[in-house]
C-alpha cells in the first residue's frame, strides 16, 4: 500500500513547528558532549524557536529550513544504537514510538488531518500483530486498503476528507475535531442507555423502539435549545 506522508509543511501550525524546535532542541542538547556538530544544530533551533515567539520568522520559512529533519536524524542514530546496546533501552524507544503513534491518532482526529490519520493507522498494524489483536490488525488493514484507494474511486468523499470532514465539529476551535464513534457513543448511545432510554424504564417492544426512534429527532432539537 502506498501511504501518504504525516502533513505537508503547509499544513503545519506555527504552535506544531514551535512545540517540535522545543522538544527536539531539549532532546540534541544530550548529544552535544559526543557530537561538536551538533551544537551549531542546537543554537540555531534555539534562535528559530526565539524568533518565532516574537513573530520574527515566519511559518512558511521555519517549516522551509532542514535544520529540525538534521536534528530529527541525529536523535533517530542515537535510538538506534542504543537500542543495539541494551536491551531496556530498545523497550523504551519501542515504547515512545507507541506513545507516539497514540499521539498521531489523537492530534489527527483533533485537527482533522486525514494523512495523518491514515499514517497513524498503518503505524498501529505491527502494534496489533505483537498484541495478538489479530481482528483489530485484519480490519485496520481492510481499512487502510479500501481508503489508499478512496482517491480513484471517489474522489468527491476523498476531496472532502482531505478537508477534514472525516471528523465531527461542534465548534469552529482548531482542536475540536472528534471521530465519529467517539460521537455516536456521546450521543445516540447515551440517550438509548440513559434514564429513560430504550435499555433503561422504556422497554424494548416493537412499539417503544419505534417510538423512541421517531421522538430522537424531536427530543434533540428541545435538548440543543436549552
Amino acid at each position: 500500500m502506498k501511504m501518504p506522508q504525516y502533513q505537508d509543511a503547509g499544513e503545519e501550525t506555527e504552535i506544531d513547528l514551535a512545540c517540535h524546535v522545543k522538544v527536539r532542541t531539549h532532546r540534541a542538547e544530550n548529544l552535544q558532549e559526543d557530537d561538536s556538530q551538533f551544537e551549531s544544530l542546537v543554537n540555531q533551533a534555539g534562535e528559530m524557536f526565539s524568533s518565532m515567539v516574537t513573530k520574527e520568522t515566519t511559518l512558511e520559512s521555519a517549516a522551509a529550513s532542514d535544520m529540525l529533519n538534521q536534528i530529527k536524524e541525529k536523535v533517530d542514530t542515537r535510538r538506534a544504537d542504543l537500542s543495539t546496546r541494551s536491551k531496556t533501552s530498545r523497550l523504551w524507544v519501542n515504547y515512545q514510538k507507541m506513545l507516539q503513534t497514540a499521539q498521531a491518532l489523537i492530534k489527527a482526529d483533533r485537527t482533522g488531518s486525514w494523512k495523518m490519520h491514515l499514517r497513524a493507522m498503518l503505524d498501529c498494524l505491527p502494534i496489533f500483530a505483537a498484541a495478538g489483536h489479530y481482528n483489530y490488525l485484519k480490519s485496520a488493514y481492510f481499512y487502510l486498503q479500501e481508503m489508499c484507494q478512496l482517491e480513484t474511486r471517489h474522489p468527491d468523499v476523498h476531496d472532502k476528507f482531505s478537508r477534514g470532514f472525516h471528523v465531527i465539529r461542534r465548534s469552529n476551535q482548531y482542536w475540536a475535531g472528534l471521530s465519529s464513534n467517539f460521537v455516536i457513543e456521546q450521543t445516540l448511545m447515551e440517550s438509548l442507555k440513559s434514564s429513560g432510554g430504550l435499555t433503561h424504564g422504556s422497554g424494548m417492544t416493537e412499539e417503544m423502539r419505534a417510538l423512541w426512534t421517531m421522538s430522537t429527532p424531536i427530543t434533540s432539537e428541545y435538548n440543543n435549545a436549552m
